[in-house]
């Protein structure tokens, strides 16, 4: 269950849009993985370009977020 009520979570097409209008990269590109890979900030934060490797038309990760929720650790 959700803390947040459904009028409150974005959709894809409102990210684009905030996206879109967003004048720097680095925001960009956080927004984008917070989306793609439902990772909460601290997350994010600790990836390194060393952990994604680019293919031809996309990129790919080649990592493991490891993340603490209730003192467990889960993957």
């Amino acid at each position: 269950m959700s803390p947040y009520r459904e009028h409150e979570i974005w959709d894809i097409e409102e990210l684009k849009t905030v996206i879109k209008y967003e004048p720097h990269k680095r925001n960009k590109a956080i927004l984008s993985l917070l989306w793609d890979l439902n990772g909460r900030n601290h997350e994010i934060t600790l990836l390194r370009i060393k952990h994604i490797r680019l293919k031809e038309r996309y990129g790919e990760e080649k990592f493991h977020i490891r993340r603490r929720c209730n003192k467990h650790e889960r993957s």
